[in-house]
C-alpha cells in the first residue's frame, strides 16, 4: 500500500468494462432499468451493474458521465470502471471520473454525433492518494454533495411549478366555453406549409440559417446553433414561404414532437425537416398560446402515429379543434395570457441559472478538491 500521491492512466488503474447490446423487443423486462450513455430507457428482468459510475460511448451530451443507484443493465451504449487494484477504492475513483465529465467530452469524435475516443479515454491520468486520504475526501464530497443535491431537487420541482402554472393557466382559459365561442379546425382558421422532406449540404458559416426541430424550444426560437445554408439553398428550401414575425412554427417528428413557437425575429430563416409553418387568418398569439396548451397537446397526442419515431402528420394538424371567441374577446384576453407568461418565464428563468450555478459549483469543488485546493466543507461555505 502507498502512502504517497501518486498518478496514471486509466489503462493503468482501471479495468474498463463495457455494457451489453440489448433491445426492447426482444430483452424487455419490467424490473430493472437499462441505461447507456444517458437516462434510463426501458426494464429488463436481468442487471448486470449495481451503483456505479456510467460514461457514455455512443452519442454522448455534454453530461457524459453519471451515477447510477441501485441495481441496472448497461447497454452497448456506455461503460463502466473498476480497480486493478486495492490502493483505490471505487468511490474516490467515482468522484474523479466525474470531476473528468468535461475532459471526457473533449477527446469525443464526430460532428453529427459524438462517440468517446476510448483510445485517449484511457490515457486521462488519475491520482491515487494514500486510503485514508481517499476516504476523507469521500466523505468530504458525500456531505457536500448531499447539500447540493437537496437544493438542486428543491430548485427542479420550483421549475416544475412555475411551469404548470402557466399550463393551468392555458387550461382555464382554453377549455371556457363562453357565449360566442366557436370550435374551429386549424386548417380554417391559418393556412399550413410544410417543409422540404430533403436534408441539404450545410455551410459553416454566412449563408441563412435553418430552423430545424433542434431550434424549437418551448422558451421560444433559439437560432444561436442552428445550421446554416447558402443562398441558393435558402431560396430552394423558401419558395414556397419566407418567413415572417407572427409566423408559427411546429415541430412535427421525434421527442419534441407539437412543440410550438411564434417567429418575433426580421432575421431570415428556413425551414429543415419535420417542421412546418402555421400562417394565423386569426389572432396570431392567441393561436399560439393554444397551441402551447394542454388541450392542445391533448389533441396532438391523440393524433401521433408511430412508437420509434412519433409523427404528427399534416392531415391531424389541420384537423385540431381551436376554441375561439370573438375577436374583441381575442384581443382582451391574449395581453392577459402574455403577462402570466412573462410571470412565468421570469420564475423559469430563475431556477434554471440556480440550476446551472449548482451544476458549475459541482464542478469546481471537484476540481479543487482533487487538486488539494479545499480540505473541508467550510472551505466550500457549506456547513
Amino acid at each position: 500500500m502507498s502512502n504517497a500521491i501518486y498518478f496514471g492512466t486509466l489503462d493503468e488503474l482501471c479495468n474498463v468494462e463495457y455494457g451489453t447490446r440489448v433491445v426492447n423487443k426482444r430483452d424487455g423486462g419490467i424490473i430493472y432499468p437499462v441505461y447507456g450513455g444517458g437516462g434510463a430507457t426501458f426494464k429488463m428482468d436481468s442487471f448486470n451493474r449495481e451503483s456505479c459510475m456510467v460514461v457514455a460511448r455512443f452519442a454522448m451530451s455534454e453530461q457524459c458521465t453519471r451515477f447510477v443507484k441501485g441495481r441496472f443493465f448497461l447497454n452497448d451504449s456506455g461503460l463502466t470502471l473498476s480497480s486493478k487494484n486495492d490502493d483505490l477504492s471505487m468511490s474516490y475513483l467515482n468522484y474523479q471520473i466525474l470531476s473528468l465529465n468535461d475532459d471526457i467530452y473533449s477527446i469525443a469524435r464526430g460532428a453529427a454525433q459524438k462517440n468517446l475516443n476510448v483510445k485517449e479515454f484511457k490515457k486521462l491520468k488519475i491520482s491515487v492518494a494514500p486510503l485514508e486520504e481517499q476516504k476523507r475526501i469521500v466523505a468530504l464530497l458525500d456531505t457536500v454533495f448531499a447539500d447540493l443535491e437537496q437544493t438542486r431537487a428543491k430548485t427542479e420541482q420550483n421549475l416544475k411549478n412555475a411551469r404548470e402554472l402557466f399550463d393551468s393557466y392555458l387550461q382555464q382559459v382554453f377549455s371556457q366555453k363562453g357565449d360566442g365561442w366557436e370550435r374551429i379546425p386549424l386548417g380554417e382558421v391559418a393556412d399550413l406549409v410544410d417543409s422540404l422532406h430533403t436534408t441539404p449540404k450545410y455551410i459553416d458559416e454566412g449563408g441563412f440559417p435553418m430552423v430545424r426541430v433542434t431550434e424549437i424550444k418551448k422558451s421560444g426560437l433559439n437560432l444561436k446553433k442552428a445550421k446554416r445554408v447558402d443562398q441558393e439553398t435558402y431560396e430552394k428550401f423558401s419558395k414556397r414561404h419566407k418567413s415572417c414575425v407572427g409566423d408559427i412554427i411546429l415541430s412535427r417528428v421525434g421527442a419534441s414532437y407539437g412543440i410550438p413557437v411564434i417567429v418575433e425575429t426580421n432575421e431570415f430563416f428556413c425551414l429543415g425537416q419535420n417542421t412546418v409553418f402555421i400562417l394565423p387568418k386569426i389572432n396570431a398569439y392567441w393561436l399560439y398560446y393554444f397551441l402551447l396548451s394542454p388541450a392542445a397537446k391533448e389533441q396532438i397526442d391523440g393524433f401521433v402515429a408511430g412508437s420509434a419515431q412519433p409523427t404528427v402528420s399534416m392531415k391531424s394538424i389541420r384537423q385540431l379543434i381551436v376554441p375561439i371567441p370573438s375577436k374583441l374577446e381575442q384581443d382582451r384576453i391574449e395581453p392577459e395570457i402574455k403577462k402570466v407568461l412573462s410571470e412565468s418565464n421570469k420564475l423559469i428563468e430563475i431556477y434554471q441559472k440556480k440550476l446551472s450555478s449548482i451544476a458549475e459549483l459541482k464542478k469546481s469543488i471537484l476540481q479543487k478538491v482533487f487538486s488539494g485546493e479545499l480540505t473541508t466543507n467550510k472551505n466550500i461555505g457549506l456547513s
